[in-house]
């Protein structure tokens, strides 16, 4: 009985076949693993803002510090997302990060601000609104906004993904102008888009340009430190937006 095996031509052409397969199907497999990962950082931020959302409804409606002063100490910190992970709100970990952000999840341990030194935080590619927020404590409490005050919680961001090691952002400054280190702070790594969490609870992935136009999603009536609509009504409140940003800011969010 004769038996006869591949030749090597046939070989070949098998192996080349395969490669050819995957080849294509490389491209969609990484995209679903992207799609995939962009899942679990939209889940990351609903954790994060429910976490915020209990954390208010236990201290009569006002949103967290970004930074706290470590108790018997003026000159340490410690951060929102620390004392998040001290009192159970979000567990340590893969609950902060985002598999896929440009670069690993920063803290702000060490960092000098404000004349204090952080001596406490979490890894995060998570900070919250600094537009939202007050001020750091110092010898007393500072009158801090109820979150009530927010006069469109649907329309205003409380948590952005970005890649900075701050608690919390502003879109001002160098933050928002040209940041060279491959590109912009806030996240752009979900097809251009970025993780974004909403004082009503809701997540959205949006391009950073788009949180400032046409209506800006940072700041609004009495969002604002200095309120120029003070006693206006919500629904009289003109929107603004920030068309100048196309100048300013890195060209990874212009794509």
């Amino acid at each position: 009985m004769n038996r006869r095996g591949f030749t090597l031509v046939e070989l070949l052409v098998v192996i080349a076949v395969i490669a050819v397969l995957i080849g294509l199907a490389a491209p969609a497999l990484k995209g679903a693993m992207d799609r995939a990962r962009t899942v679990v950082c939209q889940n990351n931020s609903r954790q994060i803002v429910a976490a915020i959302t209990a954390f208010s409804t236990m201290h009569r409606g006002q949103l967290p510090e970004n930074r706290t002063l470590v108790a018997g100490k003026k000159d340490e910190h410690v951060t929102w997302r620390y004392n998040f992970v001290k009192e159970g709100y979000v567990p340590p970990g893969k609950s902060w990060t985002c598999r896929n952000a440009i670069q690993p999840a920063q803290s702000e341990i060490g960092w000098f601000d404000n004349g204090t030194t952080c001596v406490g935080d979490e890894a995060s590619h998570y900070s919250l609104n600094g537009h939202l927020l007050w001020k750091l404590k110092k010898e007393k409490d500072e009158e801090a906004r109820p979150e009530s005050q927010i006069l469109r919680p649907s329309h205003t961001i409380l948590l952005a993904e970005n890649r900075a090691i701050f608690p919390d952002i502003r879109v001002i400054n160098y933050i928002v102008a040209m940041y060279d280190d491959r590109g912009g702070r806030f996240a752009f790594w979900h097809d251009k888009k970025g993780t974004y969490g909403f004082n009503d609870g809701h997540v959205e992935l949006v391009r950073f340009m788009d949180t400032g136009n046409p209506d800006c999603r940072w700041h609004n009536g009495r969002d604002l430190n200095d309120d120029p609509y003070e006693g206006v009504l919500p629904e009289n409140i003109p929107p603004h937006g920030h068309e100048d940003w196309k100048y300013l800011v890195s060209p990874v969010y212009l794509k």
